[in-house]
This record gives C-alpha cells, sequence and structure tokens, in this order.
C-alpha cells in the first residue's frame, strides 16, 4: 500500500540523521530527522504472526512528507524477505501520519527520508 505523489510535484529534500538520509541544511535539520525517526519508531508494532514464528529482519523504507508533517508517499524499498515485517513497516508509514511539522529552516515543500526499520526479538 503506497500512497502516490501529485503528478507535477517539486522534488523532496531528502530527510537526515542516524538511519535517515538527507540533503537537508545545516541547523536543526538533524534534530528534526531524529525527531522524525523517533516519531516513526514509536508506531512500530511487532506482528503477531512474526513474533509466534520467530522471524526478524530489518526493512528500508522511502517516505515524503509535507511541511505539515502529513504523509505524501511511503514505500518499502528494500524488503525484509518476510512479508509479515514489510507489511508492518508499509503500514507503520501510514499510521505515523501527521509526522512532526517542519521547521522553518528547511526549505521545500516536501522533505524525503529514508529508514531501516528494525525487527528483532528481545533475547
Amino acid at each position: 500500500p503506497v500512497m502516490a505523489a501529485s503528478a507535477g510535484a517539486p522534488p523532496a529534500r531528502r530527510g537526515i540523521a542516524d538511519g535517515l538520509d538527507a540533503n537537508a541544511p545545516a541547523g536543526n535539520s538533524r534534530a528534526y530527522a531524529a525527531r522524525v525517526r523517533s516519531w516513526l519508531y514509536a508506531h512500530k508494532i511487532y506482528p503477531r504472526r512474526a513474533k509466534m514464528r520467530h522471524e526478524e529482519g530489518v526493512v528500508k523504507v522511502r517516505f515524503v512528507i509535507d511541511r505539515a508533517g502529513m504523509l505524501i508517499e511511503g514505500r518499502v524499498i528494500s524488503s525484509s524477505g518476510r512479508a509479515s515485517l514489510d507489511e508492518e513497516a508499509a503500514a507503520m508509514l501510514h499510521r505515523a501520519s501527521p509526522y512532526p511539522k517542519a521547521p522553518s529552516d528547511i526549505s521545500g515543500d516536501r522533505i524525503e527520508f529514508t529508514a531501516p526499520v528494525e525487527f528483532v526479538l528481545p533475547v
């Protein structure tokens, strides 16, 4: 399930911070990306079926939000090899919207993030 960006939309800015790629200006951009990452991860749910099967993995997602924090587009760009984990990562992108609003020192109407979503069971 992916939300498509509108046709003719301006190119997205890339987000930053550990686990997030970016081309945003210095300043609050790193702190903002960390806030977005934390917000996203706070909406992660380990799928029950995956827990029962002891499935673990890392799903890489790409998503674009507008300045108000609304999800414009989101998708899995690298599979974990486990359908239940990939599906949860895609669902999490939607569940987390709206994301934190962009600070004034980040330019552009769209901000793009790439992030790994780790599913690891406690030992």
